[in-house]
C-alpha cells in the first residue's frame, strides 16, 4: 500500500465513525477512546497525530491533493493566479484612491459682513445673488432651482464660461443647518470633485462667513500641476468676488 492509499483509508474510516476494523494494519494502532492515531509505517518524516475529527479531514485533504490529475493541478494554479491578480487590483485601487486624495486642492476664506446671520445665510444660498456675483463669467441657472432660495437636497445646474470654455455643473445641497451651515457638492460637472462648505458665526451685530472649498481637476497629476499654477488662484479670485458682492448686498440692506 502506498502513502496515498493509506491516507484514503484514513478518510474513509473517519467517515464511518473511526471503525478500527477498516484501518490498514500497517498504519499503526488506533485508540478509539481518545481518537488519537499514529502513522508509523511511513517513517518519522511523515508521522501525524490527530486529536479530533477536523484534523482527520485535513489528512483526507492531503490525500486528495496527492491524487490530483494534471488538469486538476492546472485548475488550482489558475485559481491561485486569479486570486493574486485580484489582490493586485485591490492594491492598485487603494493606491489610486490615496493618490486622488493627494490631488485635492483646498481654498479657505473668511469674510466679515455687517449684517444679521440669517440675512447673510439666505443671501449665500440665493440663486439670484449667486448669478449677480458671477456676471463676468455670464453664468446662468438652466435647470433645477433657477431662482430664489435653494434648499436641502435640491439641485441647480449652472452654465458658465471660464478660460474661454463653456461649462455646465450640477450642484446639490447635501447638508443644511440654518443659519449656521450648508454644503453644496458637484453631482455632474467639470471637476473631478467639488465640495463647498459655508459656515456662519455671529460676532456682535455682524456675521463672519467662512468658505472651505475642496476640489480636484479631472485630469489627474497633470491637472494637479494646472491647479497649482493657475486654477487655485482663479477659484479663490471668483469666490472672493462672490463674497464681496454678498457683503455689499447684505450691508446695503441693513442701512
Amino acid at each position: 500500500m502506498d502513502l496515498a492509499d493509506g491516507f484514503d483509508a484514513i478518510t474513509q474510516s473517519a467517515a464511518v465513525g473511526h471503525d478500527k476494523s477498516r484501518w490498514p494494519a500497517n498504519l499503526g494502532r488506533i485508540d478509539n477512546t481518545s481518537c488519537t492515531s499514529a502513522v508509523t509505517s511511513v517513517g518519522p518524516a511523515a508521522r501525524a497525530r490527530s486529536e479530533d475529527l477536523p484534523t482527520m479531514i485535513a489528512v483526507g485533504d492531503i490525500a486528495s491533493r496527492l491524487k490530483q490529475t494534471p488538469n486538476d493541478r492546472r485548475i488550482a494554479a489558475d485559481r491561485s493566479r486569479s486570486a493574486r491578480c485580484d489582490n493586485q487590483r485591490l492594491r492598485q485601487w487603494r493606491s489610486s484612491r490615496a493618490t486622488a486624495d493627494c490631488l485635492v486642492s483646498r481654498i479657505e476664506l473668511r469674510t466679515e459682513i455687517d449684517a444679521a446671520i440669517e440675512k447673510v445665510f439666505d443671501l449665500a444660498r440665493s440663486v439670484d445673488a449667486h448669478l449677480g456675483s458671477m456676471g463676468k463669467s455670464r453664468e446662468r441657472a438652466i435647470a433645477g432651482v433657477t431662482s430664489g432660495l435653494i434648499g436641502l437636497d435640491e439641485e441647480v445646474t449652472w452654465k458658465a464660461t471660464h478660460f474661454g470654455v463653456s461649462f455646465k455643473m450640477t450642484s446639490r445641497i447635501s447638508a443644511m443647518d440654518r443659519p449656521t451651515r450648508f454644503v453644496d457638492e458637484q453631482v455632474r460637472g467639470p471637476f473631478g470633485s467639488f465640495r463647498h462648505e459655508h459656515r456662519f458665526e455671529s460676532s456682535g451685530d455682524a456675521t463672519v462667513m467662512y468658505d472651505t472649498i475642496d476640489f480636484s481637476s479631472p485630469f489627474g497629476l497633470v491637472g494637479r500641476l494646472v491647479d497649482r499654477v493657475g486654477l487655485e488662484r482663479y477659484m479663490a479670485k471668483i469666490i472672493k468676488e462672490r463674497n464681496w458682492f454678498l457683503k455689499a448686498e447684505a450691508e446695503s440692506a441693513q442701512s
